[in-house]
């Protein structure tokens, strides 16, 4: 585990296209597809995460989010 946050750290382990190609598996694009869908599940927690903000703010949030995972990856979410 040290290791792998150590590359992490410097650079020679993308950790967000690993989190992609776990979701995909294997594969960094169907994983960010499948991350879309699942950021858009309806569910009891997320309807308690987003009791007391709008529905314009949440969607901001997972844009937000995706730029983020699309830029530490360089797998485009758009």
């Amino acid at each position: 585990m040290t290791e792998y946050n150590i590359g992490v750290e410097d650079g020679s382990i993308n950790g967000s296209k690993e989190f992609l190609e776990h979701f995909g598996k294997g594969d960094a694009e169907k994983g960010m597809e499948k991350l879309k869908k699942e950021l858009d599940k309806e569910t009891p927690i997320t309807n308690i995460l987003s009791r007391n903000t709008t529905p314009q703010a949440v969607e901001i949030q997972k844009a937000d989010f995706l730029d983020y995972v699309s830029d530490q990856s360089g797998v485009d979410w758009e």
